[in-house]
């Protein structure tokens, strides 16, 4: 089937196990239920697509284009997406365990309830994409994109976000232990309710970002840029916030207990309403 125009055909509950469907042009194509396990789809036009519960396990999807494509319910376990377009794809509820999707445009996608476990991001665009409830285990975002994400109830437990770009994104509820957001943008990002207990946050911006309610116990906040910032009724026992820039960041019923001071020159127009700390609960530096 290689080179094969097959735009507009129905191919609803086909099976197509470990067939070679490369340069195929699959535009507006029925394969609602069908199985493509092994099979080759390489350079493949899936554009406006139907791939509802469909099969792709172990299937080869490299630099295909499955822009607007739907892949509700569809298993991708171990698939290759590497360079793939997912821009405004339906990726709601689909599996992607052990899916490589390193440099792939994931703009607009719905990826709600999905299980991205072993899933390599690396370089993948996630700008304007839903991830709520999503499983993100052991899953690689370095040089991620995730502008204006919706991470809702996510679980980024033990991640690796370094260099990641997390700008007006939606963490409400997130789980950040032990996550390394070093060099991390968060400006403008909704961290209310969010757990970043021992979360490494070196050199960090969180320029005017909403850490509301938040956990910062034992957190790293080192040379971290927390201008504007509300951190109202946050917890910051035990942080280390050597360096950090805290002009116009608001404190109020902030805990600073044991909390490693900035300098001085980095607490211009500070919030003094915080109500825990004392000015002895701050060791200085």
């Amino acid at each position: 089937m290689t080179k094969t125009n097959l735009t507009n055909t129905n191919l609803n509950n086909t099976n197509l196990n470990d067939t070679n469907i490369t340069n195929t042009n699959l535009t507006n194509t029925n394969l609602i239920n069908t199985n493509l396990t092994d099979t080759n789809l390489t350079n493949t036009n899936l554009t406006d697509t139907n791939l509802t519960s469909t099969n792709l396990t172990n299937t080869n999807l490299t630099d295909t284009i499955l822009t607007n494509t739907n892949l509700n319910d569809t298993n991708l376990t171990n698939t290759n997406l590497t360079d793939t377009n997912l821009t405004d794809t339906n990726l709601t509820d689909t599996n992607l365990t052990d899916t490589n999707l390193t440099d792939t445009n994931l703009t607009d996608t719905n990826l709600t309830n999905t299980n991205l476990t072993n899933t390599n991001l690396t370089d993948t665009n996630l700008t304007n994409t839903n991830l709520t409830d999503t499983n993100l285990t052991n899953t690689n975002l370095t040089d991620t994109n995730l502008t204006n994400t919706n991470l809702t109830d996510t679980n980024l437990t033990n991640r690796n976000l370094t260099d990641t770009n997390l700008t007006d994104t939606n963490l409400t509820d997130t789980n950040l232990t032990d996550t390394n957001l070093t060099d991390t943008n968060l400006t403008d990002t909704n961290l209310t309710k969010t757990n970043l207990t021992d979360t490494n946050l070196t050199n960090t911006n969180l320029t005017n970002a909403n850490l509301t309610n938040t956990n910062l116990n034992d957190t790293n906040l080192t040379n971290t840029n927390l201008t504007d910032t509300n951190l109202t009724d946050t917890n910051l026992t035990d942080t280390n916030l050597t360096d950090t820039n805290l002009t116009d960041t608001n404190l109020t019923n902030t805990n600073l207990t044991d909390t490693t001071s900035p300098t001085h020159n980095s607490l211009t127009q500070t919030s003094t309403t915080q109500t825990s700390p004392t000015q002895t609960s701050l060791t200085q530096t």
